[in-house]
């Protein structure tokens, strides 16, 4: 599958920084949710900890961040006529102008 030129720098290194951070932090979850496990916790010395608190705050802001990244994507995706939404919207347009044709053929 290939990316056309224009397509191909949407993401920028914050926007990876964050989808990095929230693997990590959902690995984590994933330890915590089927081992009791915060892996986290245990290198960085718990909740408690101020190091801790930072980390968990910093993927607490890669999650809003990625929110804010899946706006941006389906900006440019509905922009570039790409969206599912936008084809389906386009020839259901087309249909409707036909059948008006059709209809204004019939009532001359």
């Amino acid at each position: 599958m290939t990316t056309k030129r224009n397509n191909a720098r949407i993401l920028n290194w914050v926007d990876w920084t964050a989808w990095v951070l929230i693997i990590l932090g959902a690995l984590n979850w994933g330890l915590v949710g089927l081992f009791e496990f915060d892996i986290i916790g245990a290198i960085f010395g718990g909740i408690i900890s101020p190091v801790g608190r930072t980390i968990f705050t910093i993927v607490g802001i890669a999650g809003l961040w990625s929110i804010y990244t899946l706006f941006k994507l389906a900006s440019k995706m509905s922009g570039s006529g790409t969206s599912v939404y936008n084809e389906s919207s386009k020839s259901g347009d087309e249909e409707k102008s036909k059948s008006d044709e059709e209809d204004q053929d019939k009532a001359s």
